[in-house]
């Protein structure tokens, strides 16, 4: 875009490959584009309007018609830049050890939307308000996956369904500030005064709210901690999972995720021995 002409995103998306260093983690499915690979979601995200953490909202990129961009003329070629940090799987970071390895009972978002303002989701004009909402899910919940905050905000709208245009609207309603983490193909949002880089006492929750399967890996992690310090091996710790969450048998799915937590907790541990 250094060049000063009009781009697209279907061109930049084309260009940027032979220039981005791209891992296989930017080339995994995209969440919620499943024809698109990871990074060209994050293109997106950079490149939309109505995103208050934008290459627009920041001032460097101006539109020069629906899907398409123009460098502003104040914006030098190296000033600007799309970040993979953000898509680094959880198994090649070590974390740091909570103070305790059980958390508070996990909060569940009871959202109040006045009957009737369902439809208003698809407005521009709610912008402001749903990113208090979307603000509050994930200080109420997080870390919790973005999917999850897509349901909690579209059940609350009287939505059963969360379509790409629901998906689109909190995506954009997401905080600036947020930080951010992928668990696999999923994308862990955390709240204020929270680090991705540390290890999430465990927080228990009723079924109905989050499953297993709802929980981040650097929570489920910690359920590990007391077996690792005990020498416990790998095999009694899944039973220790089995039996926390009630399984009669453990899925091969289910069985690789506990592994990649214990995997998490254990090079945590020997870092801090």
């Amino acid at each position: 875009m250094s060049d000063g002409q009009v781009w697209s995103n279907s061109q930049l998306k084309k260009a940027l490959p032979d220039h981005l260093p791209l891992s296989s983690a930017d080339r995994a499915p995209a969440a919620f584009r499943p024809h698109e690979e990871r990074w060209e979601e994050l293109v997106n995200n950079a490149l939309s309007p109505s995103r208050s953490n934008s290459l627009h909202s920041r001032g460097l990129v101006e539109s020069r018609g629906r899907g398409l961009h123009q460098l502003t003329s104040s914006c030098g070629k190296d000033e600007t830049h799309i970040s993979s940090d953000q898509s680094r799987q959880p198994h090649e970071t070590v974390y740091r050890l909570p103070p305790h390895e059980v958390g508070q009972e996990y909060q569940f978002s009871e959202l109040s939307v006045p009957e009737g303002d369902g439809d208003l989701l698809y407005e521009d004009a709610y912008q402001r308000r749903l990113e208090t909402i979307v603000e509050e899910v994930i200080e109420r919940e997080g870390p919790v996956y973005l999917d999850l905050v897509v349901e909690r905000v579209a059940r609350a709208h009287g939505k059963q369904k969360a379509g790409r245009i629901i998906q689109e609207r909190v995506v954009s309603a997401i905080p600036a500030e947020c930080r951010r983490a992928y668990d696999g193909n999923r994308l862990v949002l955390f709240p204020k005064h929270s680090s991705p880089h540390m290890i999430v006492p465990l927080r228990p929750s009723r079924s109905d709210w989050r499953s297993h399967r709802d929980i981040p890996l650097i929570e489920l992690a910690s359920l590990a901690l007391p077996g690792i310090r005990s020498k416990k091996s790998t095999e009694d710790i899944l039973a220790h999972y089995s039996k926390a969450f009630k399984l009669a048998r453990l899925r091969q799915p289910t069985r690789v995720r506990f592994e990649e937590a214990i995997a998490i907790a254990r090079s945590s541990v020997e870092a801090e021995t």
